[in-house]
């Protein structure tokens, strides 16, 4: 069975196309991966932890911790993640604005109530991808759904 990739050598080697062109051919038939995470009735760390090493690049061939991957992930059901009720109360969120007397915490359960699930998750991927330069972009690869 011929595929795509085995088209294109064989169009290299007989000079038809330039190596750039086949470069540029590969590159469109590699686009980027898309990978969906189903959060329903699972926790929250789990998720989490699943679509940080995704984002990172773990899962490919071509793995390099100084460059970003080429992945788009999704999380999808949110909203039905698993949530203990002692978790809701007993895990704090705390934040400071650089100000005297700035130091706010928040219970897990005000967050949901305040900004949502999709707030929840966001923080916990964050926390979970290396604190260097690369997070934001990153990130930016991340989306999560209702």
């Amino acid at each position: 069975m011929l595929t795509a990739r085995v088209v294109i050598h064989a169009l290299s080697v007989c000079q038809i196309v330039t190596w750039m062109e086949v470069q540029w051919l590969l590159s469109l038939l590699y686009k980027h991966m898309k990978y969906t995470i189903d959060a329903q009735n699972k926790k929250i760390g789990r998720v989490a932890s699943e679509a940080a090493a995704l984002l990172m690049g773990k899962s490919s061939t071509s793995f390099a911790k100084n460059t970003v991957a080429d992945v788009k992930v999704e999380i999808v059901n949110a909203e039905k993640a698993d949530i203990s009720a002692k978790k809701k109360t007993g895990d704090v969120y705390v934040t400071y604005t650089g100000f005297r007397g700035g130091l706010n915490k928040e219970s897990l359960g005000h967050l949901i109530d305040r900004a949502g699930m999709i707030e929840v998750m966001k923080r916990a991927v964050y926390n979970m991808v290396p604190k260097n330069k690369l997070r934001t972009s990153r990130l930016k690869n991340l989306t999560i759904k209702k």
